[in-house]
């Protein structure tokens, strides 16, 4: 990857999902799935979908003290979940640029932040540079305020999973910053001392 960035996991992660499914009148549904298990191949995290993301960013984030409980998959406004991936993680800026459309996106708040930025397009080991996307956060304790970010990316091509950035954050209010990776009713929560789980906002 070209990115520095990208953070790989040390050995198998195995969690228990719970989802939400959307059914009928706007109801969500809960409905219990396998176990995900990211694969290790050398120093490398791999993944069957986008939902691992989460996982790899959760494992991370516990190893770096900060950890993740709330998250949000990126999705462009025409509908494509697929994107180049440009960052700086020591300015704080990351940009999503759409794979379909090519809209370009900052995300979370690195609108603030670009003009001070050197962003580096990142890229798979296997030559791919299109990836799906999810953001998570650390909170303060007892707050809603944002205390790190994560951005974890997979590719659809080879499957390597991982954190390709993460800084520091103090966005006030974690539903407005993720709000700014997609559509603010699919932000995700967990806690953080509970088996991995993610719900839906109808």
């Amino acid at each position: 990857m070209h990115n520095k960035s990208a953070h790989p996991t040390a050995g198998n992660v195995f969690l228990w999902i719970l989802a939400f499914i959307p059914a009928v009148d706007g109801l969500y549904v809960r409905q219990e799935l396998h176990p995900m298990a990211l694969s290790q191949n050398g120093k490398f995290s791999y993944g069957e979908s986008q939902i691992d993301i989460r996982v790899e960013i959760a494992d991370y984030a516990n190893r770096n003290g900060y950890p993740a409980t709330h998250f949000a998959d990126a999705v462009c406004s025409c509908g494509h979940r697929s994107f180049k991936l440009l960052i700086d993680d020591t300015e704080g800026a990351a940009v999503r640029e759409c794979s379909s459309c090519k809209e370009r996106h900052p995300i979370g708040d690195s609108s603030d932040y670009l003009a001070d930025a050197s962003l580096e397009e990142c890229e798979c080991p296997c030559g791919s540079e299109d990836f799906e996307m999810t953001a998570g956060v650390a909170l303060y304790n007892d707050s809603e305020d944002v205390r790190w970010i994560y951005i974890g990316c997979r590719c659809p091509k080879c499957g390597l999973t991982a954190c390709y950035g993460d800084w520091k954050n103090e966005y006030e209010g974690y539903q407005k910053l993720l709000a700014k990776i997609w559509r603010a009713e699919q932000v995700e929560t967990r806690n953080p001392h509970q088996p991995l789980c993610f719900h839906g906002f109808p």
